[in-house]
């Protein structure tokens, strides 16, 4: 995983938006099993081009964050014993 990912699954970890452009010229990113997870739980603001992800971060500098409860939800599930605790 690269730096910027870990980044964006830290802001993810404190329940911080992380929005995404879905495209084919990004496929290879797609297929990661870690970028499936995070599909698959639906935590991410995701747009088609760089436009949708302007309309997107416009709404959530407006307070307007739609994914709040499936990334504390993911945070659940990644850490059960929450982030104070070790994982090991």
């Amino acid at each position: 995983m690269s730096d910027e990912h870990r980044r964006q699954v830290d802001e993810l970890i404190n329940n911080k938006p992380w929005v995404t452009v879905i495209a084919e010229r990004y496929k290879s990113q797609m297929e990661t099993a870690h970028f499936r997870h995070l599909l698959e739980a639906e935590v991410l603001e995701i747009d088609h081009d760089a436009e949708g992800c302007v309309e997107i971060i416009e709404r959530l500098t407006r307070g307007k964050d739609q994914k709040v409860v499936e990334r504390a939800q993911f945070l659940i599930d990644l850490r059960p014993r929450g982030v104070s605790r070790q994982a090991g």
